[in-house]
């Protein structure tokens, strides 16, 4: 007889419900799911989603965990993504972590896409390469580079959760250090031919401000919808030379909080760490 795993089948309803409230994290999630992982032998096998994509998952890793449960990173971020993908859209993951939201775009894009997926920690980018090819995406590349504001060689710290990792060393719990070659994103359109640009999910760890500065004349030019994280410990000129620039190009700029609901986005009055900004043009 063969032996079922418990978690993956449990997991499987919580993912289920969480689906019927897609906007923001099913209550108590979190803490029923960390109960779980100490009380059920560890998994580490492939999770299929409702999309149908798959992932190869830990159970004793954070992230991963999460995602095993509720089959969605970050509900609100992963709804508005879904708004705005469409087949044949070109789109571009920057900071790609574990990879969810490189899947996602893939899925929704469809072979007539393509999708560029930047991860500067060489163990997430062997990773993201693996979870690509589980799922048969050919028009989704790994960039194993850095997202900046200028071409360079630079020094990226690996924190001790993988996804922290940062060209900042006080970004997180550093682990180690490995130099790695910085891209802009118009450098890399242009290169690759791209000849439209639909959406950008930029989550680099503090780097947000430059890593869009480098894509203004992509931006200027194809204007696709933007998903970023912004934190608090971004150097004000940054900051301030982004907003100008986003202004200018008439981007209408908004919160995004977990419940999904939108407030106005006002760098100089943050009160938290970071939090997620959508930028639409208007």
């Amino acid at each position: 007889m063969i032996s079922l795993h418990p978690l993956p089948l449990i997991a499987s309803v919580t993912r289920w419900l969480q689906a019927r409230q897609p906007d923001h994290p099913l209550r108590g999630l979190s803490r029923v799911s960390n109960l779980l992982a100490r009380l059920l032998p560890a998994y580490r096998g492939v999770i299929t989603f409702s999309d149908g994509t798959k992932m190869l998952l830990n159970s004793q890793q954070r992230a991963e965990r999460w995602l095993i449960f509720a089959g969605s990173y970050q509900p609100s971020v992963t709804t508005w993504l879904h708004r705005h993908l469409n087949s044949g859209a070109y789109c571009i993951d920057a900071g790609a972590n574990l990879g969810f939201y490189s899947l996602l775009m893939a899925q929704k894009v469809g072979s007539a896409g393509q999708v560029a997926v930047f991860e500067a920690n060489p163990v997430l980018a062997a990773r993201l390469r693996d979870q690509l090819t589980l799922n048969h995406f050919d028009q989704a590349q790994v960039v194993e580079k850095a997202v900046h504001d200028k071409a360079d060689t630079l020094t990226f710290y690996i924190a001790s959760d993988p996804g922290k990792s940062s060209i900042y060393a006080d970004h997180a719990k550093v682990q180690g250090e490995v130099q790695v070659q910085a891209i802009t994103l118009d450098e890399f359109i242009e290169a690759a031919g791209w000849t439209r640009l639909d959406v950008i999910k930029m989550d680099i760890e503090g780097n947000d401000c430059y890593g869009l500065l480098g894509a203004r004349q992509s931006l200027t030019r194809f204007r696709p919808a933007i998903i970023f994280e912004y934190s608090a410990s971004t150097p004000a000129d940054a900051a301030a030379a982004m907003i100008d620039m986003l202004s200018a190009l008439r981007y209408r700029l908004s919160i995004l909080r977990g419940d999904g609901t939108q407030t106005p986005f006002d760098w100089q009055t943050m009160t938290k760490d970071h939090v997620d900004v959508i930028a639409e043009p208007m």
